[in-house]
């Protein structure tokens, strides 16, 4: 995938936030609708909840991505550079693996890789 094709996506994927409660976030995006399976959407959640505070997420391909967080701990900003983050090395991954056969525990192990250097960056 080369850089254009990548700023495209990256900007038609990049999700949007439809409610924030402050427990509860949820956001949706264009991806959702083509999530090639269970293993994605399992390995996806596995991912978000690696990020400390956030205690569920569940993804739906009708309604997107919700995330139950504690405030004390990670707030909605923090979500969404994780989101961030977990997007752009997928995109990266894309490079040298087909991302639609991934089992959900290979989608764990590179959401991983993510959160060292995500730890690293804050």
């Amino acid at each position: 995938m080369n850089a254009i094709e990548k700023a495209i996506l990256r900007h038609t994927v990049r999700p949007k936030v439809l409610s924030d409660d402050g427990e509860r976030l949820v956001l949706t995006s264009a991806a959702a609708k083509f999530l090639p399976g269970e293993n994605a959407r399992e390995g996806i959640e596995r991912c978000i909840r690696m990020l400390p505070g956030v205690e569920e997420a569940a993804v739906d391909s009708a309604k997107g991505l919700t995330v139950s967080y504690n405030i004390a701990e990670v707030n909605r900003d923090g979500i969404l550079q994780w989101v961030d983050t977990l997007m752009e090395t997928a995109l990266n991954a894309a490079d040298t693996r087909d991302m639609t056969k991934l089992s959900a525990d290979e989608i764990e192990a590179l959401g991983r890789e993510a959160l060292t250097s995500f730890r690293q960056r804050a």
